[in-house]
């Protein structure tokens, strides 16, 4: 989608050695998406370029990447119809024959500064994004209910909501959309249990992570499609009469790699001689599997998190996962071989990850699990329950906020660095030097002492570290007592 140097045809048209030089991305409408589409900006019904480039990098856009809108005599019609800032990266949006006026009138936003451009940028850059499950809707069919809470219950909602079934199945794909990633996706709207969700309504943008209740009813017992608390961001809203929905879907995963700030923050908890016996395990694992064939097998029953467009980037995977064995043919079990190697050399030599036991979910207190109807979400102080199902940590609400040993009375938000319900904690599993059974979890990246300890519930997942001889090592030894304070 786009890229440095990336235009489209026609009018944006430049020589390639011009358009290798150039000092920053285009993202332009009538790129090939996969069935994506830019909400907003279709509804303008009119050509569109978004141009990236670094913050600190000042560039000139050639008049063709702009529509003719950036002039060498400015004018109350040039420049971009928007411009936000996205960590380090600032975009311009520019839409064929429209002002910012124009275009805030067409798609019916309303822009507010009373944060300052920063926060604004945050809001807008959540809709100028390629979704695949969006949708505008009459507001009468889009039930939104807005929790009444205590100040506390706030903090441990903030961030999170719930989604109904009902309203998953409301959602329409794109007609562009090729056949297996419609089925993926429709698969997805079936069966997700938690997702990313964005709504933006005439009272601003909710955003969050939210899980998917089969039945969902407000207070007074009332189905809606949504179950929010009351924290809509005012910077911007949607004033046409529609509601807007947007879906991404999020899931966890039961393998995690150790990346270089984390080993140095954590050190001297993770032992070199142990980092050496894992990596050692993954290539003596990928190896056995290519000799006696069930890496095959291993492809056929591939994670059912695993996108279509992961499995569709390598060829091999895909015809592994549709079934063939690689002792058919010598330059599958090289190719194998040679892939294995290159994933190994760019993520431990280049980017010192390591494969470690342990996983990587997104975080939630339980409160919001058992609102969604999760009668298996118990989870007392100081445990944690990983859930690969909905690709969650549930933590305790009151650790969320205070954990008992806290010298500084701070949660789990707070130890994490401001952990939101949109963050993925890397969760590594051991025995420590009492024989009990713990779970380290931190966010990446990190800082020096942003980490928290639990104990794993019982019905909580083992994340089980899989070894050459068919067996599989839960919960490895290790020591607390070597964790930095």
């Amino acid at each position: 989608m786009g890229g440095r140097g990336a235009s489209s045809p026609g009018t944006a048209w430049l020589p390639p050695d011009v358009l290798e030089a150039l000092p920053y991305n285009v993202t332009s409408f009538d790129d090939e998406l996969g069935g994506a589409t830019f909400p907003f900006l279709e509804q303008t019904k009119r050509a569109w370029r978004i141009l990236t480039r670094p913050v600190d990098e000042k560039a000139d856009p050639y008049p063709a990447h702009t529509f003719g809108l950036d002039s060498p005599t400015p004018s109350a019609s040039s420049g971009p119809a928007l411009r936000w800032v996205n960590g380090s990266q600032i975009s311009d949006l520019y839409v064929d024959g429209m002002t910012t006026e124009q275009f805030l009138e067409e798609t019916g936003l309303q822009l507010d500064l009373h944060k300052g451009g920063f926060v604004l940028s945050k809001r807008l850059s959540r809709l100028m994004r390629p979704h695949f499950v969006s949708g505008f809707f009459a507001p009468g069919d889009v039930a939104i209910s807005y929790m009444k809470q205590s100040s506390e219950e706030a903090k441990v909602w903030d961030g999170a909501g719930l989604i109904s079934r009902k309203m998953l199945r409301k959602m329409a794909l794109s007609d562009d959309l090729p056949p297996a990633k419609r089925e993926w996706l429709e698969r997805e709207l079936r069966h997700a249990r938690r997702v990313e969700f964005t709504v933006m309504t005439d009272r601003g943008q909710d955003k969050g992570h939210a899980i998917v209740a089969d039945s969902l009813r407000d207070e007074n017992g009332r189905p809606v499609d949504f179950l929010l608390p009351q924290n809509t961001k005012k910077e911007v809203r949607l004033d046409n009469g529609r509601t807007f929905v947007g879906i991404s879907f999020v899931h966890g995963h039961n393998d995690m790699r150790l990346d270089i700030q984390s080993l140095i923050n954590l050190y001297p908890f993770f032992q070199e001689e142990q980092l050496l016996d894992w990596l050692r395990d993954e290539g003596n694992l990928f190896a056995q599997s290519v000799e006696d064939g069930t890496v095959g097998d291993a492809m056929a029953r591939i994670d059912k998190h695993t996108t279509l467009d992961e499995v569709q980037s390598w060829p091999l995977r895909e015809y592994l996962a549709s079934g063939g064995q690689p002792m058919w043919f010598r330059s599958h079990v090289k190719g194998l071989m040679n892939q294995h190697l290159k994933r190994l050399n760019h993520a431990t030599l280049e980017k010192m990850r390591l494969p470690i036991p342990g996983g990587r979910h997104y975080v939630m207190p339980e409160a919001v699990g058992k609102r969604a109807g999760r009668k298996d979400v118990n989870v007392p102080r100081g445990h944690i329950q990983i859930d690969p199902q909905s690709g969650t940590a549930w933590v305790n609400d009151e650790d969320w906020l205070v954990l008992p040993d806290s010298p500084k009375g701070k949660g789990i938000a707070g130890i994490l660095g401001g952990a939101d319900h949109d963050d993925a904690l890397w969760l590594h599993p051991f025995t420590d030097h009492d024989g009990e059974k713990k779970v380290s979890a931190w966010r990446s990246p990190n800082q020096a002492g942003e980490y928290v300890v639990l104990k794993p519930t019982d019905v909580s997942h083992d994340l089980p570290w899989s070894m050459a001889n068919g067996e599989a090592v839960s919960y490895p030894q290790a020591d607390s007592c070597q964790l930095p304070p």
